[in-house]
């Protein structure tokens, strides 16, 4: 990086998952100071070693995936007079080597909410200089917490007290439209990441997807009227609405979608598919408190509330045929084969693969909540980590662990043997 004049002073933005210039907080923040603006997006060290053995924290894919996000999100914010370093290594130490470089006035970074994250957050505002201003922006939230009078770790532990709490005070927050910034010389180039290349997602990446994938399932096919009927789909596009990669990485913002549900509702229809899209946001919001709230218990085998159920084993061995879709089980494996190939599961296979790996195999929770991560395009830590203990018995769950009959599943959800043959090429004897 080039020494720059310190005459020139500059705001500097930290972003992690908030890819997208539309309805963005951050960039509304930034444009508050409204001084020449820098931007960097690091790829954690802390990301790229496993935290459960054998299984990595991104698979090729879903790195592919994130790099398509990235480019199109640094060319965007180049519209906006912003220059985005895409990076990857110490974050605290990219921060720290711009701060050196570049005349930073204001840093401007995004409450994170799970314990590797603030840990990163924590040690970058450790090498922060003390004249550089310091501005902490809450992103990512369908109801913003301090609309939402509840402190984080007074969060109610069961999701239907916390939602009869919560959709009273939702509110259409008037939509953040991006601005331009005045104009500087700097220009990041994009780095040579050594990605796979993918002709075709399964989802497309990025916030102009985003924003088409809303405008269709609402707007042109209508299909968000018919939505709680549907979601417990297996094969196409169209029985979910899809929007969980677009959430995971912030090209999406929570809040738009439920203006245009809203939107929706007014203008075409309202009815309890409607409403189930924003009890989804909702249950989205509740896993984000929770990680708040318990932090590092949000990770224990045993989770947070000191549920006396059978014993997990921390079997790697145990869980490779699970992993490698190699099960007694033809509708398990088929789940894993789409998981594996797409890096995308629908909502009711998610709940069938992790039930059959805890209950079926009494596999340790986090093996599979590790490889969710490894795999998914739409991983989240919140939302992954508190599904995982939903279903384990260890979490938010008031009756306990969840129980999947596989086989009744597969006939109530697949009685063609439809999905199974898609994935397996072969339908089975049952």
């Amino acid at each position: 990086m080039e020494q720059v004049s310190n005459l020139q002073a500059f705001t500097l933005i930290w972003f992690t998952n908030q890819l997208r210039v539309e309805d963005n907080r951050l960039l509304a923040k930034a444009k508050e100071i409204n001084l020449p603006t820098i931007a960097i997006y690091c790829l954690d060290d802390k990301f790229q070693k496993p935290w459960v053995e054998e299984i990595s924290r991104m698979s090729d894919l879903r790195k592919a995936y994130l790099f398509e996000q990235l480019k199109e999100f640094h060319a965007d914010l180049q519209q906006l007079n912003i220059s985005l370093l895409i990076t990857e290594g110490d974050t605290a130490g990219r921060i720290e080597e711009l701060t050196a470089t570049y005349n930073i006035q204001s840093f401007i970074y995004p409450m994170e909410l799970g314990p590797e994250e603030l840990s990163i957050q924590n040690g970058i505002l450790e090498k922060i200089p003390e004249k550089i201003q310091k501005h902490e922006v809450v992103e990512g939230f369908l109801l913003d917490p301090l609309d939402a009078s509840m402190d984080f770790y007074e969060t109610p532990e069961v999701y239907t007290d916390f939602r009869k709490q919560q959709e009273k005070q939702l509110l259409e927050y008037e939509e953040i439209k991006p601005s331009v910034f005045p104009k500087h010389h700097i220009f990041f180039k994009l780095p040579n990441w050594n990605v796979a290349s993918h002709e075709s997602f399964a989802i497309p990446p990025g916030e102009q997807a985003g924003q088409a994938r809303l405008s269709y399932y609402l707007w042109e096919s209508k299909k968000a009227a018919q939505y709680k009927q549907t979601r417990n789909g297996l094969i196409g596009t169209d029985f979910s609405t899809r929007f969980s990669p677009y959430l995971a990485s912030g090209t999406l913002s929570p809040r738009n979608i439920y203006r245009e549900v809203k939107r929706f509702e007014r203008k075409v229809k309202k009815n309890s598919s409607t409403y189930w899209i924003v009890f989804e946001l909702l249950w989205r919001d509740f896993f984000r408190y929770m990680l708040l709230k318990h932090g590092k218990g949000s990770f224990y085998r045993k989770g947070y509330n000191g549920a006396k159920l059978p014993d997990l084993t921390y079997s790697m061995e145990k869980a490779t045929a699970w992993i490698k879709g190699k099960t007694s089980s033809a509708f398990i494996n088929a789940g894993m084969k789409e998981l594996r190939t797409t890096g995308w599961l629908s909502n009711r296979m998610r709940q069938n693969v992790a039930s059959y790996l805890i209950n079926d195999l009494g596999i340790d929770w986090r093996i599979g909540a590790a490889y969710f991560e490894e795999q998914l395009i739409d991983y989240d830590v919140c939302s992954n980590t508190g599904n995982w203990l939903y279903l384990s018995g260890y979490g938010n769950d008031p009756r306990g662990r969840r129980i999947f009959n596989t086989d009744r599943q597969q006939q109530q959800y697949d009685p063609n043997q439809d999905y199974i043959q898609k994935w397996l090429m072969e339908k089975t004897s049952i």
